[in-house]
């Protein structure tokens, strides 16, 4: 009696299980059907451009660039500056004991001034006054313009020196962002390889539950006619069950990676968008990536660190700073001496123009110079020891990364071994089931190993390209950035 109730009791789970896996068919092929009108579907190539543009950390870091860009090209120093001052005072000497019937004894003032420094040097600084006349009362107004420019030592002025060094903070800072780009898109190459697995994985373990329901199923027939031991039941059913939890774990991990990928590109995570590369962009990548690695391993790795060592980014920003020392650092050498500059005012109100030359010496500035000097000068020489560690450090990175790609093709060497070795006892394995050697649970295990060992086969493949990329970045950024292309804005 309860072997029947567990017969009708396991039809119907199965019957249910085929109706909902017949309306999933059914709402997929519908989703994919009407994407293009409901959800979306893109290019890999379109998704990547997208991510570029909307990513939230590069579009902030966008924004930061675009910051540094227009404040260099609208340096606030480099402006007028306009300034107004007012003043009114009340002269009690000549009220007379506080008269206050008299005339009124105050007087007041009203002054603008303007100034604008240049790179030069050169600073204008001309001015507008209006003043009351203390004896007449009459208002007066004048004008008046002073001119200063530094004429030795020959060095730029603070202006000058600031704004060079803001520039090599924006060639630095446009580097750093090309190379978070560059790292986005590999990221996102590499969770698209990823999904692609998942896919695969989730269609196996989808075939997985359609056969255990199916051996369920032939099962409890043979039970019918007293053909099917108590083992053999159980089988079935734990193969069920392991299928289910199998097939129910791959759609969440599915689901979860494909949220985290939409996400990061900027796109609604919750609508249901398509992303394919259905151009054919990660096939045409991954030959020219092949073919310029195939170019740069037929070097010798003196030659290929002699490329990194050129073309490296965090030897360029290195380098870059040194420049940077190297102009302060002889600039401090040129000052602490005497300092001569050109001067000239004219007056409106006293019609008086002057013209002269300024001197000045500083006779003791307490060591701050010297100090100055010797600070510069450890910079730099911190600047040449951090381009050593670096440079050891990507030598042995070279290193690392030649090893992978060897390790790379001995895993797929490996790995098509393999899998033929899992199909061989795959093979064997339905002989035996067929013939009651072995029961449904161990037919499973080989099945599952042989689909996942192409799975495997196939993700080895994925790495070896991807190893190819972070090869050819390390090599050369701005060729691997060509061959992806979109990456610099």
């Amino acid at each position: 009696m309860n072997r029947l109730m567990n017969k009708e009791e396991d039809k119907k789970r199965l019957n249910k299980r085929i109706v909902s896996l017949v309306l999933l068919i059914l709402l997929v092929s519908a989703s994919t059907l009407f994407a293009g009108e409901l959800a979306g579907e893109l290019s890999l190539e379109e998704a990547i451009a997208y991510g570029l543009e909307n990513n939230s950390g590069l579009r902030t870091a966008y924004e930061e660039l675009q910051r540094q860009e227009r404040n260099l090209r609208e340096a606030i120093q480099l402006k007028w500056q306009v300034g107004l001052e007012a003043n009114y005072g009340w002269n009690f000497q000549q009220a007379r004991d506080l008269d206050l019937s008299g005339a009124d004894k105050g007087d007041y003032s009203v002054s603008i001034s303007a100034g604008k420094n240049f790179l030069s040097g050169l600073t204008l600084n001309p001015g507008f006054n209006i003043n009351e006349n203390e004896v007449t009362g009459d208002i007066e107004a004048s004008y008046s313009f002073a001119i200063r420019k530094p004429l030795y030592p020959l060095v730029p002025s603070e202006l000058a020196r600031s704004y060079y060094k803001s520039e090599q903070d924006l060639v630095k800072a446009r580097r750093s962002f090309a190379g978070s780009q560059l790292n986005a898109v590999l990221s996102w190459l590499n969770t698209y390889l990823n999904l692609e697995r998942m896919e695969s994985r989730l269609a196996i373990y989808q075939e997985n539950l359609l056969k255990a329901e199916a051996n369920l199923e032939k099962v409890l027939a043979r039970v019918e006619i007293g053909d099917a031991a108590k083992n053999e039941i159980l089988a079935a059913r734990l193969g069920l069950e392991n299928a289910r939890y199998s097939l129910q774990e791959a759609e969440n991990n599915l689901e979860n990676l494909r949220f985290d990928f939409l996400n990061d590109l900027g796109l609604d995570p919750e609508r249901e968008i398509i992303i394919r590369d259905n151009n054919e962009f990660l096939v045409n990548l991954r030959d020219k990536v092949e073919s310029q690695v195939a170019q740069f391993l037929a070097l010798d790795r003196e030659a290929l660190m002699e490329m990194v060592e050129k073309n490296n980014a965090r030897l360029k920003a290195n380098l870059l700073e040194r420049e940077i020392l190297e102009k302060e650092l002889e600039w401090l050498e040129k000052e602490g001496g005497p300092e001569i500059g050109l001067s000239s005012n004219y007056n409106s109100e006293r019609d008086n123009l002057s013209i002269g030359l300024t001197l000045s010496y500083s006779l003791y500035d307490g060591g701050r110079h010297k100090l100055n000097m010797e600070n510069k000068e450890k910079e730099l020489r911190d600047n040449l020891q951090n381009y050593d560690d670096i440079y050891r450090q990507l030598k042995q990175e070279l290193k690392k990364q030649l090893e992978k790609l060897e390790l790379s093709r001995m895993a797929l060497n490996r790995a098509e071994l393999s899998l033929a070795r899992s199909q061989n006892e795959l093979e064997l394995a339905e002989i035996q089931l067929e013939m009651g050697i072995i029961d449904y649970l161990e037919y499973q295990d080989k099945w599952i190993a042989a689909a996942e060992a192409r799975i495997s086969l196939k993700s080895l493949e994925d790495e070896l390209f991807l190893n190819n990329l972070d090869f050819l970045n390390l090599v050369d950024q701005g060729l691997l950035s060509e061959l992806i292309g979109g990456i610099e804005r």
